[in-house]
């Protein structure tokens, strides 16, 4: 198969050249540049790096413990995901951690050029580096190191390690999304509520019936819940089994079959009959959420987050984000009117952030507060509700903040924000502006609410003691020594009063997460629990009894608790004010925000909920219990041989003895004692390395080799005075190098393109400097082609420099700038006497380029698009050797594409152009972007009123061969709809990717080329033909429509590795349709 292959792409290259003379192509139609912006607001980031064994940590300010700690987990991840795979990696993985999501959001990770056109023949090398941020629990964190590592190893199995067998292997596998991301996530995560709760959504609403039509999450979800089925009924080790077939056998079915001898259909089958039977079973019984005690339409695409209502329930506030674009209202429930108080983001297909904006009621309801990442800084505003005036007040003590909350005399802020890589608890003043810090270790503290009438303070948290210690640190700490957390979060409480470093345990469940502690009145507090494997609300309230009497009486202070609600879907958002009369809940239902506003009831009225497990609750359960009884946790031996950082435990009362701890009914001499740390041991010993600084690396990240159809440059071809001829492209073979920098600021591409008779070639070598927030590029290109006219042979070298600046606004909307420096040589091939003693000619240019950019479409599959892009450009060029020429160029291309269903699309595309200037550049309009063996018309005139030194191609106008019309301006309308249809009808993987990439397009294209700015002047609507017999000369003025149009229809599709555009249009000029002409071109897009 794969020598059939290779023959395949040897003869279409042969026959390529073949059929056609090998010349130079330059920018031209609808070849237009568009992409995505990071900004970089923060002061520069100076990063250090530790380098150990197997790989290296890269971190800046602020990083140093948190990147200590994801080194000493690394082991552990390495060394799990070994076993799993059965696969050690041999090359060194690089973790580059950022402080926060915003700081990592903010950086040039993953921002790739876009590929516009010629598909064929790209491999983007498989790197290891893998990017981790901090969001305040080093659950999560650690769950990133997991997932990094494991993606790597899964890149590595199917790919390579060696550059070569990663371009072999990516050019012949395509895996769908599911199959990769799903296994790194099952490999990386063991199943949890949260993919529980998703999967039970997506099962019982129908969408993961439709397997092959999930995208993004949702395939991740239903991904992982396959290989966990796998896992289940057949072994975890057949997994690396099924990776090593799908690999060898190079598609998706056939690893499954011949691993399971079952196939990939009755799999399926037997995968989603399983979940559907589970989850109808489990939601019988329990309540389904609605929309409750909300006057405005909660709209089904928007994520609803934050949402509160004030303490006198007369306004609710919320947040609701689409596709990242963010904005914060406030609903008076009194006049139904609603304000937007801020917006911020863009929409743009990136990965979500809901950690912000937090939001936060003031008791007496008349002031409001939020807070927001914004330009690298954390900013409070202060909205007052009366006067709806607000105050500015910039934190940047803090990388992040996590959550907030009024005090109930409402002169302090509650906060938890990270600081140094842990998260703590810290009272904000806003009068004195000053912070008060209530925790300082390295434990996480989440979720703070003052409760118990202002006494207490009630927070979640992994700690493992109930005794408060704070941490002295200092640069030089190394923080060697292991520190062991709890896996799940439980409810702690803070005397606010007595400030004793004492805390009340509030839960002890080792298998569940409690969080999001609220006041609710009358002595009683609630928090969300998942112990029965579904977040459902809990009430609670502080209690007391004698515990002993001697010269006065001791008491003991417990919590009594239970549920009151049983929900089919988990609570994911919930507030709560002790003022309050209401509490608001949030849930995702349907893949759809529902928020249930509900009134309190007397907490003595209140009958406890009737909850049953989740059957992923029952065996969550067996898992903690089994890790604990086997687990002991002892000084460090080897760090890679144990799980770092997280113990299961029981109830305790003060400090935990986690060295011969005994679970209720369980005696200790029941428990593994553990062994003395012999010397071996203690030489194994986690060891930190010499911290470094950070040089600049380069790695090779792309590679293209391919048969080209288009210009490397965005060049004007110069005119050649003759009348109306056209250099099109010819066939070559195009070789691109691309290497970055491993944190993707600094980047180098070269590339050239070859003839067929390596004459006419094309070089280009590019350089991008993107860090800070004014991104840099230059860019050298040179291009020679031939031309020639009645009587001469010549040949043209073009030279080009180009410096590039580019300010973005957002990060789908920039400012470019570019100073050009043309050079065109145009020499005469000595065929004659008269050729030999022509002068070669010599022509410099400067110009500058002006550019508005906004792109903020996705690309689910190849060819499909969402969203919006368009760009607005002026250009200005000067000739230096002859001053008394210049040229202004004015132009746009607006490109629109509307989902109709799924896949199913509408993209409808306008451009214009027009050019000034003592010389003029000329359009021809008609045919397709690299058209494969295009047609050009050489009868239609081009006017002698202008001086023209330039010329170009104005696309698409399909039903015509190239110069339709022409003139110094041009405007066009393209409308497409794109269906893919295999992907959009099947239900399942498919083998072909011919077939996965097929689409059919129905189009119409209308527009113009014409002379000055009215198509519809006289130059443009006559044509005047010259006829001359001496001694008479006659000249006949032909009416014509400037306006031509065409419709047809055409089929997309990828071929070895080349998307490839058939089209069939039937062009429409002066009322006549035009007979049938056909395209065949390799671009995507219009």
């Amino acid at each position: 198969m794969t020598a059939r292959k290779l023959f395949s792409g040897v003869a279409v290259f042969m026959l390529f050249a073949l059929l056609q003379t090998a010349q130079a192509q330059f920018f031209s139609g609808s070849s237009m540049s568009f992409g995505k912006n990071r900004i970089q607001h923060n002061e520069e980031r100076i990063w250090s790096l530790f380098r150990f064994e197997d790989f290296d940590f890269y971190f800046y300010q602020d990083g140093r413990k948190l990147t200590i700690n994801g080194a000493k987990y690394a082991y552990t991840a390495l060394d799990e995901m070994t076993e799993k795979l059965g696969y050690k990696s041999g090359n060194k993985i690089h973790f580059i951690v950022f402080n926060s999501m915003s700081d990592m959001k903010s950086s040039n990770i993953g921002l790739d050029n876009e590929i516009l056109y010629n598909t064929g023949g790209l491999t983007n090398v498989v790197d290891n580096k893998v990017f981790l941020y901090f969001n305040g629990r080093y659950a999560d964190f650690e769950r990133q190191i997991r997932f990094g590592t494991a993606q790597v190893m899964v890149n590595q199995m199917l790919f390579g390690e060696s550059i070569s067998s990663n371009v072999k292997n990516s050019t012949l596998l395509a895996l769908p999304k599911w199959y990769t991301d799903g296994l790194v996530s099952f490999l990386a995560d063991k199943w949890s509520v949260d993919l529980d709760d998703k999967m039970r959504d997506g099962v019982m609403n129908g969408k993961y019936r439709k397997f092959n039509h999930l995208e993004g999450t949702d395939a991740v979800i239903a991904g992982h819940s396959v290989w966990k089925f796998v896992s289940d009924k057949y072994g975890p080790e057949v997994i690396p089994n099924i990776i090593y077939m799908t690999k060898v056998s190079r598609n998706v079915e056939s690893g499954f079959l011949y691993v399971l001898g079952i196939s990939f259909k009755n799999l399926m089958d037997d995968w989603y009959n399983y979940y559907s039977f589970l989850y109808t079973k489990q939601i019988k019984d329990r309540t389904l959420p609605v929309n409750q005690g909300v006057d405005f339409k909660v709209k089904k695409r928007p994520y609803y987050y934050q949402m509160q209502l004030s303490p006198d329930g007369r306004y609710m506030t919320y947040v609701f984000d689409k596709t990242n674009k963010k904005k914060l209202y406030i609903y008076d429930r009194q006049t139904g009117k609603r304000k937007k108080l801020y917006r911020l983001g863009t929409k743009i297909d990136e990965m979500p952030d809901m950690t912000f904006p937090l939001t936060a009621w003031h008791p007496t309801s008349k002031l409001f507060a939020w807070e927001v990442e914004k330009k690298g800084r954390r900013v409070l505003y202060l909205y007052n509700i009366e006067d709806e005036t607000r105050e500015q007040i910039f934190i940047d003590q803090f990388s992040k903040i996590t959550d907030m909350a009024y005090s109930p005399d409402g002169l302090w802020i509650l906060m938890s924000a990270i600081v140094n890589g842990q998260s703590d608890i810290f009272m904000y003043s806003t009068g004195s502006k000053s912070f008060k810090r209530i925790t300082n270790d390295a434990y996480d503290d989440l979720n703070p609410r003052f409760v118990d009438d202002g006494r207490m303070i009630a927070f979640s948290s992994n700690r493992i003691s109930d005794t408060l210690s704070y941490d002295v640190l200092t640069y030089l700490t190394d923080y060697s020594d292991t520190l062991f957390k709890q896996e799940y979060l439980d409810i702690f409480a803070y005397n606010f009063k007595t400030e004793s470093p004492v805390l009340m345990r509030v839960t002890n469940t080792p298998d569940a997460n409690e969080t999001n502690p609220m006041p609710y009145g009358d002595g009683y507090f609630t928090y969300l629990s998942d112990e029965s494997g579904i977040n459902n609300m809990y009430m609670a309230r502080f209690d007391s009894a004698i515990a002993y009497v001697d010269t006065t009486i001791h008491y003991r202070y417990f919590t009594e608790s239970f549920p009151v609600s049983n929900y089919q879907y988990s609570i994911r958002d919930f507030e709560s004010y002790g003022n309050s009369d209401f509490y608001v809940q949030g849930f995702t239902v349907d893949k759809k925000s529902v928020i249930m506003v509900h009134e309190k009831d007397n907490p003595l009225s209140i009958s406890p909920a009737e909850l049953l497990p989740t059957q992923w609750s029952g065996e969550r359960e067996t898992m903690v219990y089994s890790d604990a009884k086997n687990s002991v946790v002892i000084e460090s031996s080897n760090a890679s041989n144990k799980r770092q950082g997280f113990i299961n435990l029981q109830p305790d009362s003060g400090e935990v003895d986690i060295y011969n701890y005994s679970f209720d009914g369980a005696e200790n001499n029941d428990q593994p004692v553990p062994k003395p740390v012999e010397k071996d041991d203690e030489e194994k010993k986690f060891k930190l390395p010499k911290q470094q600084n950070y040089d600049v690396e380069f790695a090779i990240d792309q590679l293209v080799s391919q048969i080209d159809f288009s210009y490397l440059n965005t060049s004007y071809q110069p005119y050649s005075g003759y009348g109306p001829v056209f250099i099109n492209s010819g066939n070559n073979g195009f070789f691109q190098v691309g290497v970055s920098d491993l944190l993707e600021d600094h980047r180098l591409i070269g590339g050239m393109k070859l003839s067929f008779t390596l004459d006419n070639n094309e070089y280009f070598l590019s350089y991008e400097n993107l860090k800070g927030r004014l991104d840099k590029q230059i860019v050298l290109h040179r291009l020679s082609y031939e031309n020639s006219n009645e009587t001469s042979i010549f040949k043209h070298h073009l030279h080009d420099v180009n410096y590039i600046l580019k300010w973005p606004l957002s990060q789908a909307l920039a400012i470019k700038g570019t100073g050009i420096f043309k050079y065109n040589n145009q020499i005469y091939q000595s065929i004659n006497y008269d050729n030999l003693i022509e002068p070669d000619l010599h022509s410099y240019w400067a110009g500058l380029r002006m550019e508005l950019v906004f792109d903020n479409t996705r690309n689910p599959m190849k060819n499909i698009y969402y969203g919006l892009r368009y760009k607005f450009f002026g250009e200005y060029y000067q000739g230096i050797n002859n001053k008394d020429v210049n040229l202004i160029t004015v132009g746009g291309d607006i490109r629109h594409y509307s989902r109709i269903h799924r896949t199913f699309i509408w993209a409808n595309r306008f451009a214009f152009g027009t050019s000034f200037g003592s010389t003029r550049l000329i359009y021809y309009l008609g045919g397709v972007d690299n058209w494969f063996m295009p047609s050009f018309d050489y009868t239609n005139p081009i006017s002698d009123r202008v001086e023209y030194g330039f010329q170009t191609l104005a696309t698409n106008m399909r039903g015509f061969k190239q110069n339709i019309r022409n003139g110094n301006t041009f405007a066009v309308w393209n409308s497409e709809l794109r269906f893919p249809v295999f992907r959009y009808l099947m239900n399942r993987p498919i083998k072909s990717e011919i077939l996965n990439n097929f689409q059919l397009i129905g189009f119409g294209d209308l527009g113009s080329a014409f002379m000055g700015l009215n198509p519809y002047a006289e130059e443009n609507i006559v044509v005047p033909e010259t006829y001359y017999q001496k001694p008479i000369l006659v000249t006949l003025k032909t009416p014509r429509n400037p306006l031509v149009g065409g419709v047809g229809a055409g089929l997309r599709t990828v071929i070895l590795g080349y998307f490839i555009r058939f089209d069939v249009a039937w062009g429409i000029e002066e009322g006549r349709w035009h007979k049938p002409r056909y395209y065949l071109s390799f671009s995507l897009d219009f």
